[in-house]
Parts: structure tokens; C-alpha cells; sequence
């Protein structure tokens, strides 16, 4: 994602650590809206694994695991 490479870049070159480059780059996504005409929409990211990386709308859920159920209706909690 353009938005956050030069922090990516900063981290390669070790001028921030890599907590430094999530507490910049979650922010910077964070702040990312796109009106239409319903309003504010949000930018939002999870992993693979189900954790919630950024979002916005309930930022204590962030770093948290959330449970998954896939397109069949299984689930699978978190380890």
C-alpha cells in the first residue's frame, strides 16, 4: 500500500523500530474515509489468522482475535 511505504522504508533503514512502524502506519489508516452518498465509509484490516489490525470504529478491538466462520458455516476459535 503506497500510503504507509515510506514508513516500511523507515523501518528497513532502522530509523523506526517496528512497534514504531505499526503505531505510524495503523494511524495512518486509521484517518482514511471515503464519503459517497451514504456518508463516511472506513478502512478497516485483519489478518489471515483473524485479528483485527485496525478499526476505526472500535479501536479496542484491535490486536484482539475474533471468531472466524468460513463460507461453509464452520467455525474456528482462536489458539
Amino acid at each position: 500500500m503506497s500510503t504507509i511505504e515510506p514508513v516500511r522504508e523507515q523501518q528497513r533503514k532502522g530509523e523506526l523500530s517496528p512497534e514504531q512502524a505499526r503505531i505510524i502506519g495503523r494511524d495512518l489508516i486509521q484517518r482514511m474515509s471515503f464519503p459517497d452518498g451514504l456518508g463516511s465509509n472506513y478502512l478497516f484490516m485483519g489478518s489471515y489468522s483473524g485479528e483485527a489490525l485496525t478499526l476505526p470504529y472500535n479501536p479496542p478491538r484491535e490486536g484482539t482475535q475474533w471468531d472466524l466462520v468460513d463460507a461453509s458455516a464452520r467455525t474456528s476459535s482462536p489458539s
